[in-house]
């Protein structure tokens, strides 16, 4: 039987066209053709599409290599300036750039000759300006850009064959005194009352914060390590009033979440969390924040500011050891000139220097003496060594010298009492209300004491550092220190200074007492106010006065605290006299070709 019925058979030739007519087979020979050249395109196209992947995979490769080079060469600068302290000379920059860096067989920053392309320099000198870049930006500072230049090479010669790219960095030394609050080690914020305050907060270590009442800042948080909400002594215990810091808009957020927990380090969003509710005001190690440090070589530590000088030190400890940039020394009771030679400070009542005697009907001025008090915290008497600011500026061995200085640095170092076990070697300022023009600062490795208002008149730039710091109020009366609280009640203070202080160090069980009592009470401030003014700073533990903090009692009670950052710190103009500064590296731009 045939395969197929006879009139499909017919149907069969007619389409076929029995030969010359047909029509369907040109037809599929066409369309055979067609997909032919689209295969052929695709396998184009394919190859094409290979090509430019390899291509763009051997840019990344050669970029990468030549971005890894300069940031080893970042690296290496603020290695340079954690070692050193100093910002690197052009010659040194120049011997980092000869440092060989193992890039592998296949990717090179050497040009064909086998020779390096790195190059690291300088550009310009040293600019004071108001920081532009980087985590301080609004700050003055002293900067040095750097330029870093790269060409990266694919040594397999693929294409692109080289990459070349800049990086500018900004070495900035910004004065310590522009921040309203700077902790070396945790900064610890948990007022009683409530408490605003102003001014950038940093923290080269981590943060903590919380309050049963409310707890401002009007200005960026940064911080090293972590930024927590609660206790850093009891990490269980609820503080549920509110923390609040402004956005960047100038609206008070919250660290508080709507369902009660705390945005915090701890928090799983915190990340990207806190960049949101605080426009970037607030950051932390998550962010990038690193140390700020001191221009200290390595083994030198934040107290060697206050330390007395020593035949060892090296060149740059000298630099920031303030016992090496006073213009009067009191050494032990003894008053020296930064030569070494005796200043007279007494003079006649008439105002003649005294000579070893006074015309007659005058008596002797005498604006350093020695007094003692009772410290119930300490539990020692402390003897003082008291400088009358007011007799001090009618001087007339100090006028000389305050008339040729830009700010005059007085350095205190008593070290006669040193080991007693009743006494403590102390400095004091009384009579501080009216401060030599252009400044004071006065520098002590021993506890430093302010007594009534200090720098309330013709305010100028002022500066206290020292083992720790304590405020006395208008009305304290040495006669009275070793008296029940009872009979030590304090009145209204105002202080307006910088100030570098120790505090001791809180551990579980046993609060230091915080930021908010970082100034050290002797009195009853209860419904009483210090106001102050200024930038305080800790920068280590006290080494003297290392008495922990103890509330009521026969101790102190709390003042209303009026506190603030002193706005004068913005302006470049207004130098603390003796203030350190600290580094910071931020990146300024970033080219390729």
């Amino acid at each position: 039987m045939a395969p197929y019925p006879l009139k499909w058979r017919f149907v069969m030739l007619k389409f076929w066209g029995g030969g010359q007519r047909g029509i369907v087979l040109p037809i599929v020979l066409s369309f055979i053709a067609i997909f032919g050249l689209q295969i052929a395109g695709l396998f184009q196209y394919s190859a094409h599409t290979v090509r430019q992947i390899r291509t763009q995979e051997d840019y990344l490769k050669t970029f990468h290599t030549a971005e890894a080079v300069t940031e080893r060469a970042v690296a290496q600068i603020k290695f340079h300036i954690q070692q050193f302290g100093t910002v690197p000379t052009p010659a040194e920059l120049a011997v980092m750039a000869n440092v060989q860096i193992n890039t592998g067989s296949d990717y090179s920053y050497e040009d064909v000759s086998g020779n390096s392309t790195l190059a690291i320099a300088n550009s310009g000198g040293l600019t004071t300006k108001v920081l532009t870049d980087g985590d301080y930006a609004g700050l003055n500072g002293t900067v040095q850009t750097v330029n870093i230049t790269v060409v990266g090479r694919d040594t397999q010669a693929n294409h692109p064959a080289a990459v070349s790219l800049t990086q500018a960095i900004e070495i900035q030394l910004i004065p310590i005194f522009q921040f309203g609050v700077f902790y070396q080690e945790d900064l610890e914020i948990l007022p009683g009352p409530s408490m605003t305050f102003a001014g950038p907060v940093h923290s080269n270590a981590s943060m903590y914060l919380g309050t049963n009442a409310t707890l401002n800042f009007n200005s960026d948080l940064t911080a090293a390590g972590n930024i927590y909400h609660g206790r850093k002594d009891d990490p269980s215990a609820v503080m549920a009033g509110g923390v609040f810091i402004k956005d960047g808009g100038g609206t008070d957020q919250n660290m508080k979440n709507g369902d009660g927990t705390w945005l915090d380090s701890l928090h799983a969003d915190w990340l990207l969390e806190s960049q949101e509710r605080w426009d970037g005001n607030v950051s932390s190690s998550f962010h990038g924040v690193s140390s700020l440090n001191l221009p200290l070589p390595t083994g030198s530590e934040p107290h060697a500011l206050i330390e007395r000088r020593d035949a060892g030190d090296s060149t740059q400890v000298q630099s920031q050891k303030i016992d090496y940039k006073a213009h009067l020394r009191i050494i032990d009771g003894a008053v020296t000139n930064q030569a070494g030679s005796s200043v007279e400070l007494r003079y006649c009542s008439g105002g003649s220097v005294y000579t070893g005697s006074c015309p007659g009907g005058e008596t002797i001025v005498n604006p350093i003496t020695s007094t003692t008090f009772y410290n119930f915290r300490e539990a020692k008497t402390i003897t003082s060594t008291d400088i009358d600011v007011a007799l001090l500026k009618s001087s007339p061995n100090f006028q000389s010298i305050a008339s040729a200085a830009n700010g005059v640095i007085v350095y205190v170092s008593d070290r006669r009492n040193q080991g007693s076990a009743v006494n403590q070697d102390a400095v004091r300022l009384k009579n501080g209300s009216s401060l030599p023009t252009q400044g004071l600062t006065v520098a002590a490795e021993n506890p430093i004491y302010l007594k009534g208002d200090f720098n309330t008149v013709s305010k100028q730039p002022a500066g206290v550092v020292g083992d720790s710091f304590n405020v006395l109020s208008n009305a304290w009366n040495d006669a009275k220190s070793a008296m029940s609280l009872s009979n030590r009640t304090a009145s209204n203070t105002t202080v307006n200074t910088t100030v570098i202080a120790g505090n001791t160090t809180t551990t579980p069980g046993n609060y230091n007492g915080g930021f908010e009592n970082l100034p050290r009470f002797l009195e009853g401030w209860s419904g009483k106010t210090l106001t102050y003014s200024g930038s305080t700073i800790v920068l280590f533990n006290s080494q003297m006065a290392t008495g922990g903090w103890i509330y009521g009692g026969n101790y102190y009670t709390a003042p209303n605290r009026a506190w603030s950052y002193d706005t004068a710190l913005d302006d470049a103009n207004y130098q603390i006299p003796g203030f350190p500064s600290v580094y910071n590296v931020a990146k300024t731009s970033f080219e390729h070709t």
